[in-house]
């Protein structure tokens, strides 16, 4: 499941944690996925 981004701390619903980049640009991300 995909979390959202905030700059390059992304929130999903068990955590948040820090990307090593910016996320992508429609602004979702996940665990063990990249930004």
């Amino acid at each position: 499941q995909a979390g959202y981004c905030q700059g390059t701390i992304c929130v999903d619903r068990i955590q948040n944690f820090e990307c090593p980049k910016q996320c992508p640009t429609d602004g979702t991300c996940a665990l063990k996925v990249p930004c």
